[in-house]
Order: structure tokens, then C-alpha cells, then sequence
């Protein structure tokens, strides 16, 4: 297995640049997997930089609806017309943060989700998509440290009126 970091939150290759986000690529059982878009086109510079055709990627796995890992998704979407989205259907919900005081947007580009709406496969279980390496899409909180920030929103109507 090969992991490939794409966009973090510092570039420690004077080539790359880094941002608030997260993406990286699995080579693994002969498939390329895209994990997480980072928050914007960056990951496409950055797979320029390291040499990391985009459009030889399989499939692409979601790790959960907020900007900072799906902010990419359009720009991945120009280059490579055929790879899967793996997500589950809460990826899709409205998320907003009011850590500065006032609620923000911070969910999925909507005009992404309604024009690649055909791409998107939903995972609701734990799922194998390729030998060996599984989706599991939901991991429960052990830790009273794991609480959500009251400071995060959902607004559960989007994917409601899009089931």
C-alpha cells in the first residue's frame, strides 16, 4: 500500500502547498483511491507537483460533508469523469459553524452535489471496495472528550428533500 498526501495543513515539500483540509491517494490491490478533496483545486496542483495522474484515480472516499475535505470535489470532477464518490447520505446535510460568532456555510458545495448528483454512491454499512480495505461509515464515541462543538450546525432539510 502506497499513501500519497495530496493537501494538509502544511506542505513540507518546498513543491507543494498546503491548506486547511485534507486529501490524500491510496494505491492499494491494484486501485487508486482518492480520499478527501482538501477545500479547494489545490489537490490538483499538488498531484501536478508529485507527479499523481488524476485521472487514473478509481474511486474517491468522502470521509465525512464539511468543505475543508470536499471543497476539491469540482475541480476532480473536470479532470476525471469517471471515478465513484463514496459518502454517507449525512455527508450531504447542511453543516455551518458559528465558532466566529456567526453561522457559515462549511458543507458541501451545493451546486456540486445537485450537478454530480450521478456520481455519488452512498455507503449506509461497512462496505468493501476494494480486497482488503473497507468503508465504515459510521464510528461511534467512546471518550467524553469526543463531543461535538456546540459550536457546529447541521440543518438536516437538504438531504431530506434529496433521499
Amino acid at each position: 500500500m502506497e499513501i500519497i498526501t495530496l493537501v494538509e495543513n502544511l506542505a513540507y515539500q518546498q513543491e507543494t502547498k498546503g491548506e486547511h483540509g485534507l486529501s490524500f491517494v491510496v494505491k492499494t490491490a491494484g486501485k487508486q483511491i482518492l480520499f478527501d478533496t482538501g477545500q479547494s483545486n489545490l489537490l490538483v496542483e499538488n498531484a501536478k507537483r508529485l507527479n499523481v495522474d488524476l485521472r487514473a484515480i478509481d474511486m474517491v472516499v468522502i470521509s465525512h460533508g464539511h468543505y475543508d475535505h470536499t471543497g476539491g470535489l469540482a475541480a476532480f470532477f473536470r479532470i476525471n469523469d469517471h471515478a465513484p464518490v463514496y459518502l454517507k447520505p449525512k455527508a450531504f446535510e447542511d453543516k455551518y459553524s458559528q465558532s466566529t460568532g456567526q453561522a457559515r456555510f462549511i458543507g458541501i458545495d451545493k451546486t456540486v452535489a445537485q450537478t454530480y448528483t450521478s456520481r455519488f454512491k452512498y455507503i449506509e454499512k461497512p462496505t468493501e471496495i476494494a480486497p482488503g480495505l473497507k468503508i465504515i461509515p459510521d464510528i461511534g464515541h467512546f471518550y467524553a472528550f469526543e463531543q461535538i462543538s456546540p459550536a457546529m450546525l447541521v440543518d438536516k432539510a437538504f438531504i431530506d428533500g434529496h433521499n
